[in-house]
């Protein structure tokens, strides 16, 4: 079965708007204290590839970098990837990062970077 229409509690996602507005001030204030030029926006959008694209190109990023679960198959393919079609819609440098899991799963991040136009 399928969704095609999701009812969606407004206070809920203002709630989710402003836990990720001071998670994503966390993130710059520590960027920043190592002296990283850091802009982000917190936005809310049903295309969510789209709506990052947007960002970069009204801001002129030079670089966009997005946290993924790293799923795979079948799941990938019914939930479709975020990253991935930000990786194909743009020539701009993508960073992909896979944060540690709660569980402990991969001490370390796993980085890398990839870009749709050749070096």
């Amino acid at each position: 079965p399928f969704i095609t229409s999701v009812e969606v509690d407004a206070q809920d996602t203002q709630q989710r708007q402003v836990a990720a507005q001071h998670y994503m001030e966390r993130i710059a204030s520590t960027l920043q204290a190592d002296d990283v030029s850091v802009q982000y926006d917190v936005r809310v959008a049903e295309q969510v590839a789209a709506a990052l694209l947007n960002i970069a190109t009204e801001r002129q990023v030079d670089l966009v970098a997005i946290a993924t679960h790293g799923r795979s198959g079948l799941t990938r393919l019914l939930l479709s990837s975020v990253a991935d079609k930000v990786l194909r819609a743009t020539k701009l440098p993508v960073l992909l990062y896979r944060p540690q899991s709660a569980h402990g799963e991969g001490a370390a991040l796993n980085l890398f970077a990839e870009t749709t136009t050749p070096f």
